[in-house]
């Protein structure tokens, strides 16, 4: 098949849990022998170099980019709000990229558009004027859900009313548009049943995201060490680590006087750095994150926010390692408390937790090989290449 893939934000390199999801996707489309385009935005917040971007994947991905500045603005956003329109959605809206589109539209046929996250249901309109293509919407969250979440563990009571209407302004575009494509692929079971709610004959279907399998099987655990991996520009991220930080690690010290955290992502904010806190080392970006996990020990995800699927907890799951997180850190995966991972919300759970990690060694080592077994039968590329073979037939 000849297959448009639309991103919202460039898909290599493959950094954080948008590109990686989308990257993912791609390579599926490739291994299964579909002849694949990209048309991405390039952002300030996530600014690719093209002369940089390797030469082979430009080749087999024919990518191309239109920068569009995403940056924040009181302007218009205060016009989106007059308006009463999603300002996370109208930031995406560009001339540029819409030309662009329609010269690729027009310059070839294609049999399937898939349109990454709903940010870019916006050009829906545009590919149905210039092509009979299947238009398939792949969600990586219920977006709307994710910000109402942020706006509840906001403090600043304006922000707080702000993101609110946001949420909601979102919510009505996003749930709206899905009756725009012809398939919904949910990166999660979760986010397709909280879809349903809305409409019983929503076209959904479930895709998994594709991870490479770890050869090196061996488990070393090193129970001293927490640490934490991911892009410290989202604002869940940085939300549940100061949560952490300020509510639970000092307590946790006193339990477990050696215990070492370790902060690493990119954009990690100055607060950070500036931290004065015994125990605790701040990296900010590392070269190779999936060599950072293998050298560290448990990872910590403490999300009080977010939705869709974490990423960062399948690369670490499928690298052997504990990982501990809270109950929304863990949606969008089907895997349980003390089977595949530790789940703790408060500090007495996540005391428990660390304790399970470093006296429960048998326990642990078991409840890390059901964890890889459970990302081999359900985020091997094996696994997800059949699922994307039969929803594209």
């Amino acid at each position: 098949m000849r297959i448009l893939q639309i991103c919202n934000k460039s898909p290599y390199p493959p950094k954080e849990g948008g590109p990686i999801a989308m990257n993912a996707l791609s390579e599926s489309f490739l291994m299964l022998g579909h002849q694949l385009k990209i048309l991405a935005v390039n952002t300030p917040k996530y600014f690719i170099d093209e002369q940089c971007v390797d030469a082979n994947y430009r080749r087999k991905t024919n990518i191309e980019w239109v920068f569009i500045d995403t940056t924040f603005s009181p302007f218009y956003a205060l016009a989106s709000l007059l308006k009463n329109s999603s300002y996370h959605v109208e930031r995406f809206k560009s001339k540029p990229f819409e030309k662009k589109l329609k010269q690729i539209l027009q310059a070839e046929p294609y049999d399937v558009v898939v349109v990454e996250t709903v940010y870019m249901a916006v050009y829906v309109d545009i590919i149905k004027k210039y092509s009979t293509a299947k238009i398939i919407l792949r969600t990586h969250n219920v977006e709307h859900k994710l910000w109402k979440r942020i706006a509840e563990n906001t403090k600043s009571r304006f922000k707080k009313i702000y993101l609110q209407i946001l949420a909601k302004q979102l919510k009505h575009f996003e749930l709206k548009s899905l009756h725009d494509f012809d398939d919904i692929w949910c990166i999660s079971s979760e986010d397709s049943r909280y879809f349903r709610l809305y409409d019983t004959n929503l076209p959904l279907h479930v895709l998994p995201f594709a991870i490479s399998l770890n050869e090196n099987n061996t488990i070393v655990f090193n129970n001293n060490n927490l640490f934490t991996l991911g892009a410290m520009d989202w604002q869940p991220n940085v939300d549940g680590l100061n949560w952490f930080l300020t509510t639970i690690f000092k307590p946790i010290q006193n339990k477990f006087p050696d215990i070492q955290l370790k902060i690493a992502g990119r954009n990690t904010p100055t607060s950070f750095f500036e931290l004065n806190c015994q125990g605790v080392e701040v990296v900010g970006e590392v070269e190779d994150a999936k060599q950072f996990m293998i050298d560290n020990g448990i990872l910590l995800v403490p999300l009080l926010s977010g939705s869709g699927i974490r990423i960062k907890i399948i690369e670490a799951l499928s690298l052997g390692k504990l990982v501990i997180t809270t109950s929304i850190g863990k949606e969008g995966l089907d895997i349980e408390h003390k089977k595949q991972l530790l789940i703790a919300d408060n500090l007495s759970q996540f005391i428990a937790a660390i304790d399970f990690c470093r006296n429960e060694i048998q326990a642990c080592q078991a409840m890390v090989l059901s964890a890889q077994q459970y990302v081999e039968e359900n985020h091997s590329f094996e696994a997800v290449n059949r699922k994307v073979e039969q929803l594209l037939k």
